[in-house]
Parts: C-alpha cells; structure tokens; sequence
C-alpha cells in the first residue's frame, strides 16, 4: 500500500466509477479521502464528499462549478485536479496523489523550519496562490494541513472546493464559516463573509508562513471567539521572523484587504529579496551510481521518504525575455507562466532538502516540556481561566507524533490513536474507553488542560483524564449533550463512578470542534467549553497525576464506532 495509507474499515467503498479503492488516506472538512487505482496510470487521491453534503442539490451545483474553475488551475505548486463526478450517487473528486508530509507534520515533528528552508517554502506557496488566482480561483482554506511537502517543490491541495461547502452551509447553517479560524482573514468574519476575495488567500499564506518559520500561530486567543477577537483586533506575533520576510508576512496579515499584496507580489518580492546564498548541492544530491542521475535520499532526521527520489540535474539558468501576449486569453499569461517557472526553478532544490531531512531541522518537536518558571507561549494564556501563576507546562498542537505516539491495538481492544489531518484520532469498535498514552515521566498536583475536541461519530464520547496515576484518576467525559466528570480506577471502589453530570446548553454536533478546559487548585475544579465555565466541582480523591487523552465510551451508550478527534492541548502547572 503506497505512502501513509491505512486499510480501509467496514463501510468504506471498494470501488467509485472507474477507480478501485485500495486504501484510506484520512478525513476532511468535505468527507473521506482515499488511495485509489485508475484502470491505467499511477494512484490518485480520490475524495468522497459527506452524505449531508451530497443530499444538497445547491452542493452539488456549486460542487460541479468550483471543479470545473479547480482544473483550470495549472500544476504549479499545486495537486492537479483530474477528475470529479458531481453526478454519482457518491459525489467524488479526484486529484494527483501526493506521497509526502504535510507542512504541518514536519513542523510538528521538527519544529519551525530554517530561514533558507522558509524562504523555499514562501516562494512555493506564494507560487501555488499566483496559479490558483490567476485561473480565477480562491483557495478559502489554505493552511498547513493543506501544503504537502512532496519531492521538488510543496503542493498546495483542496483549493476552490471548500466554496461549494461555504454556500451551502451558509443556506443550512449560516452561524459557520468553512476553514480554519487560525489563518482566516479578518473580513471572513463580518455580517456577510465580508464578500472573500483573493487577498483572504494572501492573508492565510502570511500565517501559514508564521507558523512554519516561528511554530506559533500569530493569532492565539483563549477560545475560537477569542482568536477571531485577536485577528480582527490585534498585531501579528511574529517574534522569531527577520528581515524582509516577516515585513512581508506583516503587510499580508494586515486587517484591511487593500493593504495586502497580490499572491504575485508575494512571489515578485521573495525572489527579489530573499537569502543571497545558494543552499549546498553537495549536501542534496548525490551521483547514482548505477544510473548515473542524480538521487536523494533520507538520510535521517526529518521528515521519512518511503523511496529515494531521483531528479534530473537541473539545466542552468538563462536569462529569458517573455513577452506578454495582446489580448486577454484564457488561463495564465506568458508572464506570468515565466514568474512562475522561475520560481520553481528557485525552490527545486530548497524544499526537496526540507522534506528528505539532508538540511538540518531542529531536533525538538512544536511539542514543549518548559521549566515551570516561564511560559514558552505567553501569547497563549488562557486568559482568566487557569488559577493565578499557573505556567504552561506541555503544549503540542497534535498534528502528528511527538509526546503522543499512534497505537494500533485492533487485536486486543478494537482501538487505534492514530494522527490524521493533523489531528490525533482515536477510535474504538467496542463499548468502555481507550487512552492514548502521551508524556508519562511528570505528575502535575495543580493541573490545567486546554485541548481541542471533534466527536466523529454520532453519540461519541471523549474522554480527558487529570490527575491520574496508577490506573487511576479523575476523567472529564465529553459527550454531545453533556459534560460529565467521573473517578476512574481505584480507590472509589467502582472502576467508573459519576461524580457530576454537567448538561451543555447547546449540543456538540459531529464534525465540530470545541475547546474543553479543565483547571485544578488545590480540591477545586472547574470545567470550560470554549472559554465559558460549565460547572465546578470540590473533591480530594486524587492529588496529583498525569494528563491522558482517549475515548469513554460506557456500557449505557452501546454505539457501534466511537471515534473523536484532539489538537492544540496545553498542559499547564499551578504553583503548589
């Protein structure tokens, strides 16, 4: 099975239209994606679109005009979409297959990238924006779960669909947006979606390359309302971002669209003030000695390759002069095929030593064990929430291993944790709960925890486990209409007993996330969703113990799969 695809389950399809399904590759804001095999040629991704979506003739509409403008867009940077059927029973779209990590993954596992390796990555992203705009596309959810690092060059995936999703939720359900709230613009939030255009897009790359080159987000708030309150208010943080690039990153982030640059001024002034020195060839690539062309190979320390890569040696540059055509043909101007030719010749060799590890990568992880002394990420205090001198102890935002490792135990407990869409997963086909065993070598007396959570299927339950030591411990089950506090393990005398049953005013919907908070002071505890107190509770039972995440699932609520999803947890220490 190729690249990092995973059987497929029990109701998954095995064929779609000409195109056999040989493996799951994860879950989108759209619906499934899969690996499948064409009657000819190499595996494309193929994407299934959720039943809610397809039931809507509006969706389907849209879905079949925004994938006509998609495969207008030419392959630069970008996964070239090949083919779609709007018309099936199971709506499905399908795109070029890309065997790589994700930009969020590598940040994850490695940390922010180097300035010379960040500047490759601007200019690709940039690059993938200038051809997704000037096919008169608008990308809406640009992020880094979204820009694959493949061998040559990153992708950027998912553009322009994500529209067909935005009208019709806004038909259905007009209180949400479709994207990511992080790397929004300001104007995504007014009355109306502040009418999207394309500098939306200009103002996403400015926080995707934030967050790649500093491993923050540039906006962090307490809750979601508090993000969108800092975007729409407050200046970027943009501490560990120098020279010309993080003037550039301000001038995209700014809150008035008009102030922003184009995607081709993006590119126009990367390659026009970017680093002056060349990466080291002789650290890239390497003679193969049985071909005589050149390869390149993980040599360890980043982010794994599944086959060495072989490029071609790349011709010298020319200085060629294109001149635009008169006239406003369809598709990209001559121009601006030449700007975006030169700039993939710049990054050929930048991103291919991001993603095969040869250009040194930090060796730490965005996941964070800090002194108790200071915060690393004083921007994301949850303000007014954790107890008086609290510190953050462990932050990780959960896109891929780290401190929390996949498990596979299918065989013995029907469950898996594994890490999908930059989020960690965990799953179980039986009743009970499931933890995914994260840092282990610490025990926290004053205990706070911050994460997000998405119930992935009707009637799930996560759990979050606090002070919990030897098998034993306090646990916040998240249910869609409750929040419910119990004792698990010892010594209460019952391997699960309820100690508090919280309703929630307005039930988690699946596939929605909400931030869940728990804060610890000595007997006291509080429990938050999206920054607004649920209940309290006092009790001694347990003093001090570890964080875990998991699923908890009880014999009461017989569901066939529980599945829900975590990212962005922060652990933080009270003074004691």
């Amino acid at each position: 099975m190729a690249g990092d695809a995973q059987p497929l389950r029990s109701g998954d399809p095995e064929q779609l239209g000409p195109y056999r399904i040989i493996g799951r590759l994860g879950e989108g804001g759209m619906g499934s994606v899969f690996l499948a095999q064409p009657p000819e040629g190499r595996p494309v991704a193929l994407k299934v679109i959720r039943a809610d979506l397809a039931r809507e003739p509006e969706f389907r509409r849209r879905f079949s005009m925004e994938v006509t403008r998609a495969r207008q867009v030419p392959p630069f940077c970008t996964a070239e979409v090949l083919d779609a059927d709007p018309e099936h029973e199971t709506p499905y779209l399908v795109v070029e297959y890309v065997n790589g990590p994700s930009l969020a993954a590598v940040i994850g596992e490695h940390g922010p990238l180097t300035p010379s390796n960040l500047h490759g990555l601007a200019i690709g992203v940039a690059t993938a924006l200038t051809a997704i705009h000037g096919a008169g596309v608008i990308h809406r959810d640009l992020k880094p779960g979204n820009v694959l690092l493949a061998p040559g060059s990153p992708k950027v995936i998912d553009f322009g669909i994500a529209r067909a999703v935005d009208v019709t939720q806004s038909l259905t359900r007009p209180d949400q947006v479709v994207g990511s709230v992080s790397y929004m613009a300001p104007e995504r939030f007014g009355p109306e979606g502040g009418g999207v255009t394309q500098a939306a897009d200009v103002f996403a790359w400015g926080a995707v390359v934030a967050y790649a080159g500093t491993g923050r987000l540039p906006f962090v708030g307490d809750s979601m309302p508090g993000t969108v309150a800092k975007i729409m208010t407050q200046d970027p943080d943009l501490d560990g971002l120098s020279g010309p690039l993080r003037d550039l990153v301000a001038d995209a982030l700014a809150k008035d669209p008009k102030d922003r640059p184009t995607a081709r001024q993006l590119v126009d002034r990367l390659l026009a003030g970017g680093p002056t020195r060349a990466l080291n060839l002789e650290k890239l690539i390497t003679p193969d000695p049985v071909t005589g062309g050149l390869s390149v190979s993980d040599t360890g320390g980043g982010a794994p390759v599944s086959d060495t890569t072989r490029v071609k040696p790349a011709a010298p540059a020319a200085t060629t002069t294109v001149t635009a055509p008169r006239g406003g043909g369809g598709g990209l101007s001559l121009v601006l095929r030449g700007i975006l030719a030169l700039s993939m010749l710049v990054l050929a060799v930048a991103v291919v030593g991001v993603i095969t590890g040869v250009i040194d990568l930090p060796k730490t992880g965005s996941t964070a064990v800090a002194d108790a002394s200071s915060s690393p990420h004083p921007s994301a205090s949850p303000t007014g929430l954790v107890p008086a001198g609290a510190k953050v102890f462990i932050t990780d935002p959960l896109q891929a291993e780290g401190a929390w490792k996949s498990r596979d135990d299918t065989a013995a407990f029907k469950a898996t944790c594994a890490f999908q869409n930059d989020k960690l997963v965990v799953e179980r086909r039986a009743p009970g709960s499931y933890r995914c065993l994260g840092p282990s070598n610490y025990s926290i007396e004053n205990v706070s925890v911050f994460v997000d959570v998405t119930l992935l299927e009707q009637g799930s339950c996560a759990g979050v486990w606090f002070r919990f030591s030897n098998e034993s411990g306090y646990a916040l089950r998240v249910c869609p209409d409750k929040m419910q506090l119990v004792t698990h393990g010892k010594p209460e005398g019952s391997s699960v007993n309820t100690m508090r049953t919280y309703p929630l005013a307005s039930p988690i919907a699946v596939g929605a996330t909400t931030r869940i908070g728990v804060t610890t002071e000595g007997s006291a505890m509080r429990f938050f969703r999206d920054g607004k107190e649920v209940g309290t509770y006092t009790a001694s039972t347990f003093t001090n113990g570890r964080v875990i995440l998991g699923v908890f699932q009880t014999e009461a609520e017989p569901v066939p799969v529980s599945r829900v999803a975590f990212s962005n947890v922060e652990i933080w220490e009270g003074r004691v």
